[in-house]
């Protein structure tokens, strides 16, 4: 049986600090990426990867999507990169398990009972999903951003 992560007896509130301070500058973050299209500027970084090398990194294109889906184009959302759903769902599940271990309640167990293999998939795919995306061929080109 897999042991569930808690708290220390008596944690304290400070604790809660880390995980409300990331949800706010994440939910600033969202307003920001929502009110300003990536597309046509704006105060974001650039991916230190492709602007390196000129190759497109699992990543890139997640602001872009991201402002798709916040503005309710999922389509579009998909077209700028097919990996939002994967992304999106670590890092909710990653802030969820950080939030109940500093509140002392049990870690959901899909990240710790999931098998291996899961992992190892979701791994080869962002892998694959680079390396097709950067072939200047046939269907793969649709795949960069």
């Amino acid at each position: 049986m897999t042991p569930i992560h808690r708290a220390p007896a008596g944690a304290s509130r400070h604790a809660l600090v880390g995980p409300l301070l990331a949800a706010a500058g994440a939910a600033g973050g969202l307003v920001t990426i929502a009110l300003v299209d990536p597309s046509k500027g704006g105060p974001y970084l650039r991916c230190p990867l492709h602007s390196l090398t000129g190759y497109w990194c699992p990543g890139c294109g997640m602001t872009r999507a991201t402002h798709h889906l916040l503005t309710g184009d999922p389509v579009a959302a998909l077209g700028s990169n097919v990996m939002l759903p994967v992304f999106a769902a670590l890092m909710i599940g990653g802030w969820v398990a950080w939030w109940r271990t500093v509140q002392g309640r049990p870690v959901p167990g899909w990240p710790s009972r999931a098998p291996t293999w899961s992992w190892v998939a979701i791994v080869t795919a962002m892998i694959v999903f680079a390396v097709l995306r950067n072939l200047p061929v046939g269907p793969f080109a649709a795949l960069a951003p």
